[in-house]
């Protein structure tokens, strides 16, 4: 007993020192490489960005301070964590745990590039609330535009600047901010209204079906794009209309998806059952049918954001999204389209970021679908 207890100091001191160790030594050696990583990444952007953090807590600006607090909360959380597992134990039952959520987390570690995505989608929201701390310089400072425009990447200047000298770098990790919102702000919008058209369209049928179904198909008629473009022409351009006229004009593909697996799945037995003993329709639409249609759902709500910050980019190529001089992954490559081949940088790594964001979230939806799908489970 004694030794036991000596063991398990031991092991909660190594786990102090270094966190990720309790799961290294468990066999989970990817987590535990990347937990300690991640720790060691945000102790040094801690020390290394002291003096922006000291100005950031003298400042009365929002977005200075909660990427303050997200720091020091990360790096509290991965500790405490850490510690925490190494003496308490996770204790496995024989069978394996039989909780809902624990086994779709289970199958979905399995898939290696899902886990990869959900890695690089974390890590880029992550620098989006770190932007201030992660910034070399102001995404809007200029400064002599005849000694720093178009300068290649370099030490001072990681991707280059652009034709007013603006550090490319900085106007990146700030845009993150604008297009990873304006994505899932969007998707979630057009998720849910999709989500509830198709459900009420497929569970109740007859007319309400033909209804509901022949607007979409109006809807439908019209590109995207011309319906986009038209509402936004109407008021002027802001961040939220951007994401609202997104969001407001993209949920027609998934109440299609959504009615379809509705027809189907409410002539199963256990749906009869439900309704022969008296419940609502309410509930058995939330409690037996939504959840077995989340699979889909979810796979198109990954696809949707990667889509939804290329439609926000293309808006932003025509001036019709935020505005300069803020900055935006779309407008970065706007500004860079007449010197494509001097100034390669400047649309280059905007451009890049935006195809990592997609391919992530598509490796994330891939991993997701599986793991939902009670059909490739092996319980």
């Amino acid at each position: 007993m004694i030794l036991l207890q000596k063991s398990k100091v031991r092991h909660a001191l190594l786990s102090a020192i270094l966190p990720g160790f309790d799961r290294f030594a468990a066999g989970e050696r990817l987590a535990g490489s990347l937990c300690f990583l991640s720790y060691l990444s945000l102790l040094a952007l801690a020390i290394f960005s002291w003096d922006k953090i000291a100005s950031a807590l003298e400042s009365n600006k929002i977005d200075e301070w909660i990427a303050v607090i997200f720091l020091f909360g990360m790096i509290a959380s991965i500790w405490f964590s850490s510690v925490y597992q190494s003496v308490y134990s996770r204790q496995k039952n024989s069978d394996g745990s039989r909780d809902q959520w624990l086994i779709i987390w289970r199958d979905f570690k399995k898939n290696r590039l899902a886990i990869i995505g959900l890695i690089c989608v974390l890590g880029f929201y992550a620098v989006a609330l770190l932007a201030p701390l992660l910034a070399v310089a102001d995404p809007n400072m200029q400064g002599d535009v005849v000694k720093t425009r178009y300068l290649s990447p370099s030490f001072d200047h990681p991707l280059g600047t652009d034709k007013f000298g603006r550090d490319i770098f900085s106007r990146l990790i700030y845009g993150s901010r604008i297009s990873l919102s304006i994505g899932f702000v969007a998707v979630s919008i057009s998720v849910v209204i999709g989500t509830a058209v198709g459900a009420i369209s497929g569970y109740f049928g007859q007319m309400i079906d033909t209804v509901l179904m022949r607007f979409v198909d109006i809807l439908l008629a019209f590109p995207r794009i011309f319906l986009v473009l038209a509402l936004i022409a109407m008021y002027s351009n802001s961040l939220w209309l951007t994401m609202a006229v997104l969001g407001f004009t993209g949920w027609m593909g998934t109440s299609r998806i959504v009615r379809g697996q509705v027809l189907s799945i409410k002539e199963e037995g256990y749906i009869l059952a439900a309704k022969a003993l008296g419940m609502s329709h309410t509930r058995i639409i939330f409690r037996h049918i939504l959840p077995n249609v989340l699979a889909p759902v979810i796979v198109v709500a990954t696809l949707g954001i990667g889509n939804t910050i290329l439609a926000e980019s293309f808006l932003s190529y025509l001036g019709l999204s935020v505005q300069p001089p803020t900055p935006t992954w779309g407008n970065i490559i706007f500004q860079g389209q007449d010197n494509m081949l001097s100034a390669w940088w400047i649309s280059t790594f905007p451009g890049i970021a935006i195809v990592f964001t997609a391919l992530s979230y598509n490796l994330v939806g891939d991993g997701l679908r599986d793991a939902l799908d009670p059909k490739l489970r092996n319980i």
